[in-house]
Formats: structure tokens, sequence, C-alpha cells
């Protein structure tokens, strides 16, 4: 039996270093950010400027910029083929290089655009919403009321949009792709700007200007406050799932990035900053994800901004380590409280998550092919410990 003891540096001090400030090549204002596969990602913003990354995010080349566009959304279908959206909806085939306009409403501004895949697409408008069902070779306008924007699809089926400007506009809910929408109200007359659901059921909602950040359990039927203690100007939310989550806090002239283990309970800041806005919020998997604002500013993490809170004296024993089967992971010496542990591939993808009191807890790993996982261990006041267990 291998026996290791996995010593963790404590990352109180140096906490913000876990969002790592990536050189972009411009000062533009940076808006939007999607990654149509694994490694291939895209950052849109002002003057037409557009980033592509080809190393999953390490680095970022400018390879369009034209001072007459003003891209506020982008999504891509695939590393060629992608839509912008700049008043007008705008189309590239060669990876961003080159855009071409593809829906032109000279009576209408066009503040979003989002694929759910190839071929069902949507393109929100200050007045209402155009869809398309064949890739963008041409677009209806099925709803000509209301104002459409942050889209967000959990199934081909089911999609939220965020209202548009007035403090009073409703969320919208489409369950038949796009075919009909229900207006979804709530009493928190705030500017809506971001929406993250994970499925038909559960979802967030923010806005900055009457701050908000609420969750909701049954569809948007019904909502509840989190964070009122910080009363945050919310401009993005993200949640793996629903204990795990961060939202942009762009607030008292300071931007921040703050997370929850514990469904909202609690937040700590994982990252701060003075002067510029964050304005869109990422996560390719569990592990790696961006923020993205003012001035070129890129941010990322590979590890979800672990190690944000005090991390005690004691290290947790994992042994033995190598291990062909089961894992014993010694507590004993933590303070006492609940525990999650989660077990994540070297590429950020979860494989499973257990939960635990103080002492020791075996885990059978048998079922993992063989390679190097990252144990993270949470506590229930968001202290995080992680160590890595080699799986022969």
């Amino acid at each position: 039996m291998i026996r290791f003891l996995i010593l963790l540096t404590c990352l109180a001090a140096p906490a913000r270093a876990q969002w790592l400030p990536i050189p972009s090549g411009t000062n533009l204002e940076l808006v939007d950010i999607d990654f149509p596969t694994d490694s291939v990602g895209f950052i849109a913003g002002e003057q037409g400027v557009v980033l592509r990354t080809n190393d999953r995010g390490n680095s970022w080349q400018v390879i369009h910029q034209s001072p007459a566009l003003h891209f506020v959304s982008v999504s891509f279908i695939d590393e060629a083929t992608g839509f912008a959206a700049s008043g007008d909806v705008y189309k590239t085939t060669d990876g961003g290089i080159s855009w071409v306009k593809n829906l032109d409403d000279s009576l209408d501004v066009v503040i979003d655009v989002y694929f759910v895949n190839d071929t069902l697409g949507f393109a929100g408008t200050e007045t209402g919403l155009y869809r398309t069902t064949n890739g963008g070779q041409s677009w209806n306008k099925p709803v000509t009321t209301g104002s459409y924007s942050c889209i967000h699809f959990v199934s081909p089926t089911t999609g939220y949009f965020t209202g548009g400007p007035s403090p009073g506009d409703p969320l919208y809910r489409t369950m038949d792709g796009g075919s009909g929408f229900q207006a979804i109200t709530n009493g928190f007359l705030s500017i809506k700007e971001a929406n993250h659901f994970l499925n038909d059921s559960v979802g967030f909602l923010c806005g900055w200007y009457n701050p908000t950040l609420v969750k909701t359990t049954d569809g948007g039927m019904s909502w509840s406050q989190l964070d009122s203690v910080n009363w945050p100007q919310c401009w993005d939310v993200y949640f793996h799932d629903e204990a795990h989550g961060y939202y942009v806090d762009n607030s008292g002239g300071t931007y921040k990035i703050n997370y929850t283990a514990n469904g909202g309970t609690s937040w700590v800041t994982q990252l701060t900053g003075q002067n510029n806005w964050l304005h869109e919020l990422y996560f390719a998997d569990s592990l790696t994800g961006f923020a993205v604002g003012d001035a070129g500013t890129i941010y990322r993490t590979t590890n979800g901004g672990l190690g944000t809170g005090e991390i005690h004296a004691a290290s947790p024993e994992l042994f033995p380590n190598p291990t062909t089967g089961f894992l014993t992971m010694d507590l004993t010496r933590f303070p006492q409280g609940k525990y999650e542990i989660s077990l994540y591939t070297i590429t950020g993808k979860i494989v499973a998550t257990y939960h635990s009191d103080p002492g020791p807890l075996a885990v059978d790993l048998g079922f993992l092919e063989s390679g190097v996982y990252l144990v993270v261990i949470t506590a229930d006041d968001l202290t995080r410990y992680h160590a890595r267990v080699l799986v022969m």
C-alpha cells in the first residue's frame, strides 16, 4: 500500500490568481464568448472585433475588426460557421475571419443571436423575435411584440428569453422550440440582464437596475431571492447544478465574480477589480471558465476558481494513491461539518460526487478509466481542498 499525504498550499492570500488574466491583443470592449468545440472558441465585441482560440483559451488572436459593427452577441454551430448580432445578424463560414449580413431588418435592432443546434436559431430584437429552422438560410418573425435577449435553451424544445430594458419586462418561455411563447411575470422590478436554466424547472435570473439575483424551481412561476446580503448589480449568472454557481457583480466601481457551493445560501468572492465591467461569464466545463469585459479584459480559470476560502493547516489523506479500486479519504482532522467531495477528469468533466461527515470515507473508483483525477473537497464554509489521485 502506498500512502501519500497530499499537502495543499494556502490559497487565502493568492486566491484571486485562480482567475488568471489572459492577453487579448486588443483594448476594445469584449461582450460575448462561445465555444463550439472543446478547443476552439470565439469572443466578440465592439468595432466588430472577433478573437479566436484554438487551444482551449490559453491564447487568443484578433482575427476580425470592423469599426462599422458592434457585436453584442455571438453563437457558433461549429468551428467554421457562426452568427453575430450587430443591429442585424451577420454570418461567418470561415471561422470568424469574414462576416456577411445574414438577416437585415431596417426597422428593428437585433440584440441577441442564439443557435440551439445547426438548424434551429433565434435572433432577439427590441420589438420581437426572429426564428430560423434551416441554419439561417431564411428567417421568420413569429413574435412582433416585446424585447427578447439572453436566449438560453435547456433542450431543443425548452428555452428562456430575458425581457427588454424596462424593469417590468417579463421573462419569456417556449416549450415547443419557439413556435409559441409564454410571458412569465414576477415581482422583481429589475432590468433583467441574464438568465441561466439547468432544466425546465430550475433556473436563475439576474439584473442590475434594482439589483436582483433570484432562483426558481418551478419553471419561473415563483422565485426566491439569492444573496440578499450584498444586493449585487448582477450582469451574468451561471450554475453547474443547483449547488454550485457564479455571478458577475458590477457595482460600486468594482467588478466581482462571486461563487456559491450551497445553492446561494452563502457566497465568496473569487475575483475583484476596478474601473472596468465584466460582461459575460462562460464555462466550457465544470472547471474551465472565462469572463470577458471592458478594455480587452479576459480572465480564465481551469479549476473553477478553487481555493478562495481559508485553507486549514490540516490536509486530506488519500490512500492508497495510486489506487486500483477503493480510495479512502481521511477527513478526521478537519473542522466538524458536512463535506462534498467531487472527482473531475483533468479536462474538467465531473465523474462522481459524494457527501460525507468528518471521518474516513471509502469510495470505489473501479469504474474509472486509468488516469489522473482531481479530488475537490468543499466544506460547509466554502473552504476548498484539492488533491490529485492516480487510478491504475
